[in-house]
């Protein structure tokens, strides 16, 4: 585990976090807003998804849209392999 990434905002956040890679953080920390943001857009339709990365696409290098999308895989690969929630027999 690592420490939290965002260590001059520890101060100021309210709580801890566990990231996908099992890291834990302060919810203000970069990487943590980072996975939320993937997480979101993984929940849009593909092509809202598709357009909201247009967006950030003019507005980021390409380094920060390379992690963005390495993210969204990894939520993505994560949700596949989620065990489902029991469901309910008659």
């Amino acid at each position: 585990m690592t420490a939290c990434l965002g260590r001059n905002l520890c101060e100021i956040a309210t709580g801890s976090v566990t990231l996908m890679d099992g890291s834990i953080v302060c919810n203000a920390c970069p990487e943590w807003r980072a996975e939320c943001e993937a997480r979101r857009l993984m929940t849009y339709p593909m092509l809202e998804r598709r357009a909201a990365l247009r967006e950030r696409d003019k507005l980021r290098d390409a380094p920060a849209m390379v992690k963005l999308r390495q993210l969204m895989t990894k939520v993505h690969e994560r949700s596949r392999i989620a065990p489902k929630p029991p469901t309910e027999v008659d």
